[in-house]
């Protein structure tokens, strides 16, 4: 096969509009007599995050990506003996006067092109099954029967605390037949709970729980759990900023914006470090474990205040009854201390939101709490109906005030990127083209070859790549076994005295928790003992919560010391 060589600057490089995409390093002696060129050739392919995109539709065509991964990829005989049979004397010479370098990395990519087109034709023809197997591009067609639904799709757009769940819940009640997303368990029960006292039955559906109504037609349900298959005459989407993006796809979009009822407002005094400037109503948020215990000592220890605590930890039954002691006047509980779980998911009736500090840790090091979600916390300060109207906030330590400030001052960011998934059978049809690939690797691989435009990213995140290599025996094995599955572990006896045992609560609710999670989605007759799994779920959510009503001080005391603050004014 003859290929037609051309002076180099007349080729158009694929990769010149990446920064360093592909880089080819010649190093070549001739031999003048019997032209005879001994080279190596090391190809090297460098896609960071925001190349991948443009590097996956060149690899479609461009059979590169094939002759990387190659066991004898970096044996450049081959291309050399096809270069020396296709190329004339005068245009090897040409190619060794260039050097290594761009110009001579535009000349050979199109030889390299032709080279492998003919080396590796099954390849080639397996890697743009695994391209068209990734295609993310038009995720609209993976619905065609709702893409032929005529829908109105109404944005509810606001504040916190502006009336959008409500008004989008009232509309719910009234259809004939009707479906409420949410992305917590928490909401999904509340909603619940109160469709039900309204009088319109209602049914539950999350990954641990099913509470079928007979005769409903409306389900609060999470959003994974939501049915596909079903018609509905309304559907609400709740913390649709979770979604990232309301799509549009030609169906109608009513935009309907709120604002707050009542301004938030920042004080200007600060607690200067003094949590004896508590008072009832308030909010004290804090961003680990740790700092809600001790606020929680400090406050209960220096003031006449009892608090009630929130944070994502605790199961969603425990944060329910602890709102619900917060929101009761006739109790000495008046002061709430809670993490960022505070900020979705709960009604409350706060009357000031009070920062202990404004950063928290992300798994590395310490960085500022982002501004948006500074705003979704501060913003749950006031409630309309509520004994406290209008809304309040503040710092703990002064030099938190301003960027307190500076967050709220700041706009919503316009969310560019929305998160996809791909389907399971869309994974298992790219499998095939790699079957003994781990599946780690095919996840990170899926993602390096799929096409999506630029404001799809991909779902599967690091942890998930960790978690997606259980050994294959060990699968088999228990999948193989068709054995129930038992609860391996007894019920406490009582409340935790200390912290240890208030984290022995909380990791036996969470195993329970899984275990009816796996009972809803696998065989039930794998699952024998959900009544108790639920018995015992339902038992230890309430020894937390009785953990956190009991006088915490006396139990927990040994292991924390209460700390001053940077103004030493706690103590």
């Amino acid at each position: 096969m003859g290929i037609r060589c051309v002076p180099c600057r007349k080729l158009r490089n694929p990769f010149s509009n990446q920064r360093k995409a592909f880089n080819v390093k010649l190093t070549s002696k001739v031999d003048r007599d019997d032209m005879i060129c001994n080279s190596e050739t090391e190809t090297e392919t460098i896609v960071s995050e925001d190349e991948r995109l443009n590097f996956a539709k060149i690899a479609e065509r461009d059979p590169l990506e094939i002759y990387k991964e190659l066991k004898d990829a970096r044996k450049a005989h081959k291309f050399c003996s096809f270069f020396l049979k296709t190329c004339k004397t005068d245009l090897v010479k040409y190619l060794v006067s260039l050097g290594p370098g761009q110009e001579a990395e535009k000349f050979l990519f199109p030889i390299f092109v032709e080279f492998c087109m003919e080396e590796f034709p099954d390849e080639i023809k397996r890697f743009r099954k695994m391209v068209e197997s990734a295609d993310m591009t038009k995720p609209h067609t993976w619905f065609p029967f709702a893409r032929a639904m005529k829908r109105k799709i109404i944005y509810h757009c606001g504040p916190t605390n502006s009336g959008k769940t409500y008004n989008a819940l009232q509309r719910f009640m009234e259809a004939k037949k009707g479906v409420y997303c949410s992305p917590l368990r928490l909401l999904a029960m509340e909603v619940f709970d109160k469709v039900n006292a309204l009088g319109v039955y209602c049914s539950l559906l999350t990954g641990q729980e099913k509470k079928d109504f007979p005769f409903s037609n409306h389900v609060a349900c999470t959003v994974e759990m939501v049915s596909t298959d079903e018609l509905y005459d309304v559907a609400v989407i709740d913390e649709i900023q979770m979604m990232a993006d309301p799509a549009r796809y030609g169906d109608e979009l009513v935009e309907q914006h709120y604002e707050r009822f009542k301004p938030l407002v920042v004080e200007a005094k600060t607690f200067l470090g003094d949590m004896k400037k508590v008072r009832s109503g308030d909010c004290i948020v804090a961003f680990s474990r740790r700092e809600i215990f001790e606020v929680k000592l400090a406050i209960e220890k220096y003031t006449n205040h009892r608090c009630c605590v929130i944070y994502g930890a605790l199961p969603p039954e425990t944060r329910r009854q602890q709102a619900a002691l917060f929101n009761d006047q006739d109790n000495e509980f008046d002061v709430l201390v809670a993490s960022d779980a505070v900020g979705m998911g709960l009604n409350l009736n706060i009357r000031r939101i009070v920062f202990y500090n404004l950063a928290k840790y992300n798994g590395d090091k310490m960085v500022p709490v982002p501004a948006s979600q500074v705003k979704q916390i501060a913003g749950r300060a006031g409630r309309r109906g509520s004994r406290y109207p209008d809304g309040l906030t503040t710092t703990l330590h002064l030099e938190d005030l301003d960027y307190l400030i500076e967050c709220l001052k700041k706009p919503f960011d316009d969310v560019k990127r929305v998160g996809l998934f791909p389907f399971f059978e869309q994974v298992e049809l790219f499998a095939g083209q790699l079957p003994d690939m781990k599946f780690s690797k095919l996840l990170e691989k899926f993602g390096i070859i799929s096409r999506r435009p630029l404001q799809l990213l991909l779902c599967p995140s690091q942890y998930q790549r960790s978690k997606s290599d259980v050994p294959s025996f060990e699968v088999c094995f228990f999948i193989c076994q068709k054995l129930p599955v038992n609860i391996a572990m007894g019920m406490p006896k009582c409340s935790a005295r200390n912290d240890s045992e208030l984290l022995d609560l909380e990791t036996r609710h969470q195993v329970l928790s899984m275990y009816l999670w796996l009972s809803n989605h696998f065989e039930e007759e794998r699952f024998p003992y959900v009544k108790k799994a639920e018995t015992m779920a339902t038992d230890i959510a309430q020894l937390l919560a009785e953990s956190l009503i009991g006088k915490l001080e006396a139990r927990i005391k040994k292991c924390w010391k209460i700390k001053a603050t940077r103004e030493g004014r706690w103590l």
